[in-house]
């Protein structure tokens, strides 16, 4: 991942971006350089990595497991969850950097993990309601992040990244979503969030 940052820093002229618009640029320029999916079966860049094949192993394995549990619960069939249906990408973030509120439209499914958190902590990854910000929905959930933490959640629910200006050293995720078959016949699909 680190490679693949600084390869798209040498190629991206940016210098007055901010982090936000750094990172922005950056998803794309994993969009174009490894694809939006097909991970395991034609990888590319840092995902074709030993590392990277065994982190799609993992995601595809919780991905399963939260869905299994989901389609029990609700009375549907289990479904099949494929490595090639997960659209994977990186996030490098500076001290102070944010990422704003928002959600991942048409996917069943989000996730991020947690490669490198600085020891003084690496932001809150906050959930808001959907419903607003009416009482009693008023406060956030807020979960501080440890390294090598697996956070899954609904797609459709509203999630940022807090700051930490404390902080002496980059944090480094990866996410996913998972579209499931009727997802990637319809509009939009892959890469299509920002």
């Amino acid at each position: 991942v680190l490679q693949a940052w600084a390869e798209h820093l040498r190629k991206w002229r940016g210098d007055e971006a901010t982090d936000y618009e750094r990172n922005n640029a950056f998803y794309g320029f994993q969009l174009e350089h490894m694809g939006a999916k097909d991970h395991r079966q034609h990888p590319a860049g840092w995902i074709a990595c030993e590392a990277g094949q065994l982190l799609l192993t993992a995601f595809t394995a919780a991905a399963q497991s939260y869905l299994s549990h989901v389609a029990e619960n609700v009375g549907v069939v289990r479904p099949d969850v494929s490595p090639d249906h997960l659209h994977v990408w990186a996030s490098l973030h500076q001290p102070c950097s944010t990422h704003p509120r928002h959600v991942h439209a048409g996917a069943s499914l989000s996730g991020v993990y947690y490669v490198r958190i600085p020891p003084t902590g690496g932001g809150r990854l906050e959930f808001s309601d959907p419903r607003g910000y009416l009482p009693p929905f008023t406060e956030p959930v807020a979960y501080h992040p440890s390294e090598g933490d697996l956070i899954l959640f609904p797609p459709w629910v509203p999630h940022e990244v807090t700051s930490n200006c404390r902080a002496q050293a980059p944090r480094i995720s990866i996410s996913f979503n998972y579209y499931s078959d009727l997802q990637l016949q319809g509009e939009g699909g892959f890469g299509t969030e920002g």
